[in-house]
């Protein structure tokens, strides 16, 4: 039997961190909230982050929600002139020890995975000459937690799009990716060990979906990249992927392959999702 992975409804929590040398965590508390302390431990540094739990009416009597979507608001500045260069806003997810007897550990891992811890992490401001950075025109990171599910019974999939901002440039830069935790061990599930060591066969397995999905799907051809064709679209395809790149998306019954803003799929040209069954993978 598939495991259902929270009971009610999903609470959201906001967390207000500033960074610079030191990390402060604000928070407004709302009279009639609750409040929750969460505590994740990285690189051997704990961060407290009161959280206030905002009341719902709509929660179930008696019961509690496993699962939290919390939005960590953080403004970066600049080592030198102090002014902020970005602010971000980053959701992820904290689950209860009711998920699994790893729930510290695979929260850990979560915020790690989800959350940046600088500025480089994001977009490498440190070289601009101090003279153009001002607050109005700062770089913008915002993620989303768009989709998670339990697939396998054990294994917890999160899906996370991102938008990058920066003053300037043309367009928002947008991802989507997607995290795997397997809730039995308290790992994360690697991409290479699910689909194979053989990053080579990984490829050619990519390429001959991306292959077949355009040559079944003519309607879908002008949304790939113009110099993409029939001929070269197997090369293509195969070029692009790695175990570091690719971007799947694990469900219960198939893995979905996304291409958005990409050398296959441009910007302005949407995304576009491949699926692929679990046996193609071996698995």
């Amino acid at each position: 039997m598939r495991r259902k992975f929270f009971v009610g409804i999903l609470i959201p929590i906001t967390i207000m961190v500033t960074a610079c040398t030191n990390i402060a965590v604000e928070n407004s508390k709302d009279s009639e909230s609750d409040v929750s302390t969460i505590t994740v431990s990285l690189d051997g540094m704990n961060i407290d982050e009161e959280a206030d739990i905002i009341n719902n009416n709509e929660m179930v009597e008696d019961e509690v929600s496993d699962l939290k979507v919390i939005t960590s608001e953080k403004e970066y500045s600049c080592e030198k002139c102090g002014n902020v260069v970005l602010k971000t806003q980053e959701e992820y997810i904290v689950i209860s020890d009711s998920c699994s007897q790893y729930a510290d550990d695979i929260n850990n891992l979560i915020y790690q995975d989800l959350v940046s811890v600088s500025a480089e992490d994001i977009y490498g401001n440190s070289e601009d000459d101090c003279s153009i950075h001002d607050e109005e025109f700062a770089t913008k990171y915002n993620t989303r937690v768009f989709g998670y599910d339990i697939i396998k019974d054990n294994l917890l999939t999160i899906d996370v799009s991102s938008e990058i901002t920066v003053f300037a440039a043309p367009h928002p830069y947008l991802d989507e990716r997607q995290y795997v935790y397997d809730l039995e061990s308290g790992k994360k599930v690697e991409i290479e060990a699910f689909y194979g060591s053989s990053e080579s066969d990984f490829k050619a397995l990519i390429a001959e979906a991306t292959h077949d999905y355009y040559i079944e799907n003519t309607e879908m051809q002008l949304q790939f990249a113009s110099d993409i064709n029939e001929d070269n679209v197997f090369d293509r395809a195969y070029e692009n992927a790695s175990f570091d790149n690719t971007r799947l998306f694990m469900k219960e019954d198939c893995v979905e392959l996304a291409y958005i803003e990409d050398a296959i799929v441009p910007h302005g040209n949407g995304e576009i999702r491949i699926r692929i069954t679990y046996d193609k993978f071996g698995a």
